[in-house]
């Protein structure tokens, strides 16, 4: 489906969010394209309890304001987010065992989108990011989480997010513009996928210390 023929439907549509920019960007793109005069707009975020504290301000003092209501999920089996996981789990998740996304993030959205009549699954992801991601198509019928799956921002260069943002006048998470370590990506602070200055950002964070202090204590139970 085009993005007109998305709008003839006027079927719900439940849009991630993560406060990183490329989300940011595909929220600005819906309300430039007035997405929501046509179809019902549901605006998610996965909230796993294990953000960094900057991140949590952007989205109460940014996306909200922007989004109208934002639905911040959590995973009914682990209210607690990432700590509880992790306790009941008895271990972190690894590059082997990476169920934190599943339980966290993919699961509470798939039953919002359960909660729904013939919803589509709005991405905000680009094939710039990855080579897995370069191989994705903008519109999959039947998606990874048993909804259509629409990638409008598939297509996009890093040069076409900056772009939105200044047309619109919002800034990116503070994350991103740091003077010293700026983030390349934001989310789970830190992911088991983070890069080594990532993890030097994590060192070298004031809210960072306590994490580490955090994920000791976790390591000893």
């Amino acid at each position: 489906m085009n993005d007109q023929e998305i709008k003839d439907s006027g079927r719900p549509i439940v849009c991630s969010v993560s406060g990183g920019k490329d989300s940011t960007a595909m929220i600005l793109y819906f309300k430039e394209n007035n997405m929501e005069t046509t179809n019902p707009v549901h605006y998610v975020f996965a909230d796993t309890g294990w953000e960094h504290p900057d991140l949590y301000r952007y989205l109460d003092e940014v996306i909200e304001p922007l989004c109208g209501k934002l639905h911040r999920l959590k995973a009914k089996k682990y209210p607690g987010g990432m700590a509880e996981l992790v306790r009941k789990k008895k271990m972190f998740a690894s590059r082997q065992f990476r169920f934190c996304t599943q339980e966290l993030k993919v699961r509470p959205i798939a039953e919002f989108l359960q909660s729904l009549d013939n919803p589509i699954n709005a991405v905000g992801i680009r094939a710039q990011e990855s080579l897995r991601r370069s191989k994705m198509e903008r519109w999959e019928s039947g998606g990874p989480l048993g909804a259509d799956t629409w990638r409008p921002c598939i297509s996009w260069l890093v040069e076409d997010v900056v772009e939105i943002h200044n047309r619109n006048n919002i800034r990116p998470c503070a994350l991103y513009l740091r003077d010293e370590l700026p983030a390349s990506r934001v989310g789970c602070f830190p992911c088991l996928h983070s890069r080594k200055g990532e993890i030097r950002a994590l060192a070298e964070d004031g809210f960072g210390k306590d994490r580490i202090v955090q994920i000791r204590s976790l390591e000893k139970e």
